[in-house]
């Protein structure tokens, strides 16, 4: 019952679906682009069997692209198809694997719409990042007998109390799931509880601190760093609450730092041009990156507003604030600017990346913080040289011991593939 309801409403908002992606493209053109494929009429061709790859969004394409990676090279005899569901998706996939995979948008999750399509492109193995269940496709999958791999696995215990409140329509998608890759005992607790049985659960680690560090991007960003020749601190992935907040704190600490200098780069592209009025508004003196321009001594913001980049941006600082964590998002991933030793500070809201931000908090290379102690934690790791080195290679260590997922994941990738040979 609960299917076929979700399934009506989605049907009903359908058109709203379009139109929205027809509001949004008059700021971004790429929104009104490939609805074929968001609608199924665009079905794939190739020769080789198929592994689909279905990562969402910016977040599950950056800790995806490590095993799609080691797939292209393993799994040679296999075409490989990445979807999403987001234009930033799409666009890091297109840069990072150009034509080496199929990149295409997920068909809207309707029986009319996304049966057909996996019917006629019959994938041998299809993977799931984090948490990114479908019902209508995960019961396709189940119908036509195709192995689901949940990999990078999630699970807290908000989201479980969710799929319990969904009844026999989160048994369902759990049922179709041939293997979970749990992330940590955590998350694999979690899906045990909701009736994945342990011979179908594994814990295989995070596949982000398996990512490879672009050392164009890392030079790039040290070659800035080495030319501003100033104190700078990064605001990196920022929601719309929180770019008032930063610049308030930016504010005070301009006046114990006169030279400092902050990098807001927004989460979503389509943001770019509105930030960029704000800080006029504010009367804020700034540079975007988009022209090619760096700040100069009169300029205290430097706006990243560039797709693909967000490594060379952390490398150009000596700090990073990572946001969705003073918004009620739930923060985003600490690990790619631990990776590259710069220390991390996140607010409170970080339910989405809890193991990694207290992993990190418990290794000294994190500092949780609040809206009201932003501003005294920055002015005192600012003022301390030492204990930001000291951070930044205890966040590097902590993810240089925690990596190896990408192996654990393709091990259960190659008993699924042989299984349904």
């Amino acid at each position: 019952m609960l299917k076929w309801l979700y399934s009506l409403l989605i049907t009903l908002a359908l058109p709203l679906m379009l139109l929205r992606l027809l509001v949004r493209s008059r700021h971004n053109p790429a929104y009104r682009q490939n609805w074929p494929q968001r609608l199924g009429w665009s079905i794939p061709k190739t020769d080789k069997p198929v592994i689909w790859v279905h990562a969402v969004s910016l977040g599950e394409t950056v800790a995806m692209t490590p095993l799609i990676e080691s797939l292209l090279t393993q799994f040679p005899a296999y075409q490989i198809m990445v979807t999403h569901m987001t234009i930033t998706g799409a666009a890091r996939a297109e840069a990072q694997f150009g034509h080496r995979v199929i990149r295409q948008y997920l068909p809207y999750d309707l029986p009319f719409i996304i049966k057909p399509f996996v019917r006629k492109l019959q994938p041998k193995l299809v993977i799931l990042a984090e948490t990114e269940l479908w019902p209508n496709f995960l019961a396709v999958c189940k119908s036509q007998h195709i192995p689901v791999l949940l990999a990078n696995g999630r699970m807290n215990a908000t989201s479980a109390r969710n799929y319990q409140k969904a009844g026999r329509m989160a048994q369902a998608m759990l049922s179709a799931l041939s293997h979970v890759a749990a992330q940590t005992q955590s998350d694999l607790s979690q899906f045990n509880a909701l009736g994945i049985p342990v011979d179908r659960l594994s814990i295989t680690g995070n596949l982000k601190f398996d990512q490879t560090v672009s050392e164009q991007q890392v030079a790039a960003g040290r070659a800035w760093r080495h030319e501003f020749a100033r104190p700078t601190w990064i605001a990196a992935s920022t929601q719309p609450s929180e770019e008032p907040i930063i610049l308030a704190v930016h504010r005070q600490l301009l006046q114990q730092i006169p030279n400092l200098l902050l990098i807001i780069v927004p989460r979503h592209p389509e943001r770019f041009e509105w930030v960029a009025q704000y800080l006029a508004k504010q009367q804020v003196g700034y540079a975007q990156h988009s022209t090619g321009a760096l700040p100069d001594a009169e300029q205290s913001v430097w706006l990243g507003d560039t797709m693909g980049q967000l490594f060379a941006y952390y490398a150009a600082s000596d700090i990073a604030f990572v946001g969705a964590s003073l918004a009620a998002i739930g923060g985003h991933s600490p690990v790619e600017p631990a990776s590259l030793g710069i220390p991390v500070v996140m607010g409170p809201h970080v339910f989405k990346c809890q193991d990694s931000h207290d992993a990190l908090a418990a290794a000294g290379a994190l500092l949780p913080i609040t809206q009201d102690s932003l501003f005294e934690t920055m002015q005192g790791v600012l003022a301390n040289p030492e204990q930001l080195s000291e951070m930044g290679a205890a966040g590097k260590q902590w993810v240089a011991e925690n990596q190896g997922a990408t192996e654990r994941h393709l091990a259960i990738i190659g008993a699924l593939l042989k299984n349904n040979d």
